[in-house]
């Protein structure tokens, strides 16, 4: 998980980078639920994370979401 230990972006990005293809939990400002997903793309902007639901209501389709979401907007990360 992601602490008070990583003071700078560019030791956040790393951080980042080392999690990339890992399903992680993100707590962000944009939103008041966590996001659950895989961390796709890294870049020292903004990361991208894919989460794919499963409807109930529609068994034979999975839907796939993107987030692209700013690091400077990021809470926590933590590595499920």
């Amino acid at each position: 998980m992601l602490d008070s230990k990583y003071q700078t972006s560019n030791e956040f990005y790393e951080f980042l980078r080392q999690q990339l293809n890992k399903f992680v939990e993100v707590k962000t400002y944009f939103t008041s639920i966590t996001l659950y997903g895989k961390i796709v793309e890294v870049t020292p902007l903004s990361i991208t994370i894919s989460s794919i639901y499963d409807s109930e209501k529609k068994s034979h389709s999975d839907e796939c979401f993107n987030y692209y979401l700013p690091l400077n907007s990021i809470i926590s990360v933590r590595v499920i």
